[in-house]
């Protein structure tokens, strides 16, 4: 709901508690349409972490966020890894990991803070 670029979602498992293990999407990336399914691992109720399960154009998908509450507030830490199996120059790849964390995060922010 709050990633602009996600254009379509399909959870394909679940877990025990109903939340998605192995989830597929079709992501706009401006320059190339993606699909891959991703699978989560829930470790507590403070981070989550996702890999690459399937993807024909992504050698590698991997990340986490990990929430950290501070006083009144939460922290999120992210962490991203992304490999495509088409070549693209490096700074094409700088700038398209730049555009996603920054994207990610604000728009990830904008949602949580509309919700309190």
């Amino acid at each position: 709901e709050w990633a602009s670029q996600i254009e379509e979602v399909e959870i394909r498992e679940t877990d025990d508690q109903g939340r998605g293990v192995k989830v597929w999407y079709r992501v706009d990336a401006k320059v190339l349409e993606l699909e891959y399914v991703l699978g989560y691992t829930y470790h507590d109720d403070h981070r989550l972490t996702w890999s690459l399960d399937q993807g024909e154009q992504l050698r590698q998908l991997d990340g986490e966020y990990r929430l950290v509450p501070e006083d009144d507030a939460v922290r999120v830490h992210y962490r991203l890894a992304v490999d495509l199996t088409v070549p693209v120059p490096g700074f094409l790849k700088k700038r398209a990991a730049k555009k996603i964390l920054e994207s990610g995060l604000d728009e990830l922010k904008r949602r949580s803070e509309s919700m309190v």
